[in-house]
């Protein structure tokens, strides 16, 4: 389980530091946001998830973005 939230998370890194440079973030906001991610992520696969944590993650990203 580990290894597949740290693959996602990998994953997710060179788009952040896209924003990071491009202005969008501090290096400070994507340790948060990475950090929020990783604990959504795990909460999402873990065997009895329940639809508030998909819910939860879907309206981070939104306001993430909006």
């Amino acid at each position: 389980m580990a290894d597949i939230v740290a693959l996602t998370i990998e994953g997710m890194v060179p788009e952040l530091s896209h924003l990071e440079r491009r202005g969008f973030f501090s290096s400070e906001e994507v340790r948060e946001i990475l950090a929020i991610r990783e604990e959504m992520e795990y909460r999402m696969i873990k065997n009895q998830a329940a639809k508030s944590d998909f819910l939860k993650a879907i309206v981070y990203e939104m306001e993430l973005v909006g």
